[in-house]
Formats: structure tokens, sequence, C-alpha cells
């Protein structure tokens, strides 16, 4: 099945908005099919479309959607694999992973902004959904993270910077 990166993006995002068994622990043959299509067994979701590429967002997107499927052990894969793998010693996340037949590793340790918030959510969403201080402590650090590293002052106001690198011109100014 020949999925694309927008096709994805509009899958996720249209079954969280409204998916059919959302916090009813019952099965869902849409979750069930976006797991079989992008989930791999130890929690890196895939970009089917772009070689089998992995974005921190693609994980934001695995972790906010098993909180809205009541999916805790989806949820505890995805971020067990994101935490372990793509992420960084600031608490942001890379946003690029490539895999290859025999193996994988981090291709880009730059962060994405919207992955980072995503993440964030992600893991309040989980924090309240199933009673886990945990990932809320998780949360808040991750959001202390981009506080503390992303936004920043501009002579028009604040600004929430795309990634800590490779978004500055010569003169500073974001």
């Amino acid at each position: 099945m020949d999925i694309t990166r927008r096709r994805f993006v509009l899958t996720s995002m249209t079954m969280l908005a409204a998916p059919k068994h959302a916090w009813s622990g019952e099965p869902c043959a849409d979750w069930d099919l976006w797991k079989r299509m992008f989930l791999l067994p130890d929690g890196r979701v895939v970009d089917t479309d772009n070689g089998g590429i992995t974005h921190s967002e693609g994980q934001a997107y695995g972790m906010i959607l098993a909180t809205a499927f009541d999916d805790q052990a989806t949820f505890e894969l995805v971020w067990r694999w994101t935490r372990q793998t793509l992420r960084r010693e600031d608490a942001l996340f890379a946003w690029k992973y490539l895999s290859t037949a025999t193996s994988g590793a981090v291709a880009e340790w730059n962060n994405a902004a919207d992955a980072d918030l995503m993440i964030a959510w992600a893991l309040l969403r989980a924090a309240e959904r199933w009673a886990r201080h945990d990932l809320a402590e998780e949360a808040k650090t991750v959001a202390s993270a981009i506080a503390r590293l992303l936004i920043v002052e501009e002579p028009f106001g604040l600004v929430l910077r795309p990634g800590l690198s490779g978004f500055q011109f010569p003169d500073r100014r974001i």
C-alpha cells in the first residue's frame, strides 16, 4: 500500500480528532491498521513511503494516538524507543533516524520543536489518562527544555525556534 507522509499525518490526526473507540478500551480496526502499517515491534514509528525513516514527529503521533485509544502498552513501547534512541542530553529529541536492512542510527541530532511539543503533550495526556506521576515529570522536563532552549526574545516579541540550530542568521536573528 502506497502511503505518503501527508496521508500518514492526515490519517493520524483524523483518528485523533474523532476516534470511534477512544477511551473505551474496545478494539478499533483503524488503530490496529495504523499500528500494522507504521509501528515496528520495537516501538519505532516508520514513514513507509520514505524508505523506513523515522521522525520524532511520527513517534509523537504514535504516543498521542495510543493515549486516545487507551493503549498503554503501545504508548510504553513507543515512548521507550523514543526516549532510548532519540532523546538528547538537553531533554529534546533528535528529529531524524535512518534505518538500513541491518541497523539504524540517528541521522540528524537537531531537534524539531513541533515534535518536542507533541511529545510533551503526549506524556501529559498519558500521565493524566493512566495516573502516572513519572510521565508528568517527563512532560515537565521536556516542556522546561523547550522553554529554556527554544523560546527566544526577538525585537517583535517571543519566538519559538523551529529547532535549536540552523535557524539563526549571522547577526543572531532567528
